[in-house]
C-alpha cells in the first residue's frame, strides 16, 4: 500500500455497500462493481505471547543471586580460588546464553507480529477501497441506488451523528510544511481546521490531528495527516511502516467515525493541489458531491509513494532527505552590526506593511523582468526596521550561512527555491515578527 492512504470507518464502508453510487467519471455516472462476495474482511492478527522485559530483569537477578551464593558455598566446601572462578564463570556463561536466547526469541516474535500487522493493513485498506468503489452486479435493485444527493447526504448525516468531536486545539508542535498546506486546504475546503485535539479514552494522553475537514452537508469528517520520515530536531524515525503506532491511531479515529487520509510531507510540499484533489475524490466517492472535485479536476493525480521502514527512515535522516524539498528561505534578525550588503545586478522596490519601503536584490541575470518568474536562490532584502533589524534571504544565502557552503561552491540545484515575485508576496505578507 502506497501513499496517499485512506482508511474508512466500518460504518461508512457498510453504508456505501448498502447504498452504492453510480459514479460516472465524466461527471455523470459509472457503475462500480461490488466484489464483496469474493473478498472477505481480513482478520486482525493474533497477538503473540511475547516475553516481557521483566523476564530480562529476572535473569539478571538470578545471575546476581548465583554470583553471591556460589562463592559462599564454594568457600564452605573448601574449594580453591581457581575452582571458584571456574564455577562462577560457567554460571555466568549459562546466564548469558539464556539472556541471549530470550532476547533473540523476543525480537523474532516482535518482527513476525509487525510483519503480520503490515500485511493486515495492506489487506484492510484494499478491502475498504473495494467496498467504497466497487462494481455492483446488474441484479442490484434500482431503489438501492441513491442518486439523489440530498437524500444520500441526509442518511450520512444521521449516520455521522455519533462522530466524536475534538475537545479543543492541540499544543503539539506543527510540522514545518503544514502552515502552507493549510492555505490550500482552506481555499478549497473552508471547513478545514488545523491542530485539534482528541481525548483518548481511559488515558491521560490525547491525539492531535494535523487537519480536520467536515463535509457540512453529509457530516462526514476527514482527518488529514502529513507524514514525515523523521523528526526535524531529534532525527528520530516517524510514521514507519514496520511500526504499529499509526495503525492503532488510524483504527481509533475510524472507530470515532473519521475517515483518515495520509499524505507524505513531500507530496503536500510539491503537489498540494493534487493532494486537495485526492481529498475531493474521497468526498465524492462517499457522498456523491462533485462540487469540490469539479474545481480540481484539471490537477494531475498524485504519484504513489512507497512507505518507509525504520531502517530507511534512519538512512533518510542521515542524508537530511527532508532538506531536498522543504523551503530554505529565512527571515534574519539582528540588533546591530548589520554592515553593508553584497551587490547584485537586479532589484525590486517593495512596499510592505511591516517595514515600509524596502528593496529586494537578486541574481546576476541580464533579463531581470523574465528572471522574476523563475526560481531564484541568489536574493536578499535590505536590512529593515529601527532595531532589531530584519531581512529576507534566499536559499543560496541560507545554504552558505547556515549549512556551511562556500561562496566558491556552486549553489545546489533543487526545487525548493522560489521566484522573486513569490518572494515579494512573502515579504508583503509579513505583519508581525
Amino acid at each position: 500500500m502506497n501513499y496517499p492512504m485512506v482508511f474508512y470507518p466500518e460504518a461508512v464502508t457498510n453504508f456505501c455497500r448498502k447504498y452504492p453510487l453510480n459514479l460516472f467519471r465524466d461527471n455523470q455516472i459509472t457503475v462500480v462493481s461490488d466484489n464483496s462476495s469474493s473478498v472477505t474482511k481480513p482478520q486482525l492478527p493474533n497477538l503473540l505471547i511475547v516475553p516481557s522485559v521483566e523476564w530480562f530483569g529476572l535473569i539478571w537477578l538470578l545471575w546476581l543471586g548465583g554470583a553471591i551464593a556460589l562463592p559462599l558455598l564454594a568457600v564452605s566446601w573448601g574449594w580453591s580460588w581457581i575452582e571458584l572462578l571456574l564455577l562462577v564463570s560457567a554460571y555466568s556463561c549459562l546466564i548469558a546464553a539464556a539472556y541471549t536466547y530470550l532476547l533473540s526469541y523476543r525480537t523474532k516474535l516482535l518482527s513476525q507480529y509487525r510483519q503480520q500487522m503490515s500485511e493486515y493493513q495492506i489487506k484492510l485498506a484494499t478491502y475498504q477501497k473495494q467496498q467504497i468503489i466497487s462494481e455492483h452486479p446488474p441484479e442490484i435493485k434500482a431503489q438501492k441506488l441513491l442518486t439523489n444527493l440530498k437524500s444520500r447526504c441526509q442518511l450520512l448525516s444521521d449516520l455521522m451523528s455519533n462522530r466524536v468531536n475534538p475537545i479543543g486545539h492541540s499544543q503539539a508542535r506543527q510540522g514545518v510544511s503544514e502552515e502552507e498546506f493549510m492555505r490550500y486546504l482552506q481555499c478549497y475546503f473552508p471547513s478545514t481546521v488545523q491542530g485539534v485535539q482528541f481525548k483518548i479514552p481511559m488515558s491521560k494522553k490525547s491525539y492531535s490531528a494535523d487537519f480536520t475537514i467536515v463535509h457540512n452537508i453529509s457530516g462526514i469528517g476527514i482527518d488529514v495527516e502529513v507524514d514525515e520520515p523523521y523528526a526535524g530536531l531529534s532525527l528520530k524515525p516517524t510514521h514507519c511502516w514496520d511500526e504499529d503506532s499509526d495503525f492503532r491511531r488510524n483504527q481509533l479515529f475510524n472507530e470515532w467515525g473519521w475517515i483518515v487520509v495520509r499524505f507524505t510531507e513531500k507530496q503536500v510540499v510539491q503537489a498540494p493541489l493534487s493532494c486537495c484533489k485526492f481529498i475531493a475524490q474521497v468526498i465524492w466517492e462517499v457522498t456523491g458531491d462533485r462540487s469540490y472535485l469539479d474545481l480540481l479536476e484539471v490537477q494531475p493525480d498524485l504519484l504513489p509513494v512507497k512507505p518507509w521502514t525504520t531502517k530507511e527512515a534512519r538512512r533518510m535522516a542521515k542524508q537530511r532527505y527532508r532538506k531536498t524539498y522543504l523551503l530554505e528561505q529565512k527571515i534574519e534578525g539582528t540588533y546591530g552590526g548589520i554592515g553593508g550588503i553584497p551587490e547584485r545586478e537586479n532589484q525590486i522596490t517593495v512596499n510592505t506593511q511591516l517595514f515600509g519601503q524596502t528593496t529586494l536584490y537578486y541574481g546576476h541575470y541580464q533579463d531581470s523582468e523574465m528572471r522574476q518568474n523563475f526560481p531564484e536562490a541568489d536574493m536578499y532584502m535590505d536590512w529593515a526596521g529601527n532595531g532589531p533589524f530584519y531581512r529576507f534571504i534566499g536559499a543560496g544565502f541560507v545554504r552558505q550561512s547556515y549549512y556551511g557552503e562556500r561562496n566558491s561552491q556552486p549553489i545546489k540545484e533543487c526545487r525548493n527555491d522560489i521566484s522573486t515575485r513569490e518572494a515579494v508576496k512573502v515579504i508583503r505578507s509579513l505583519s508581525m515578527l
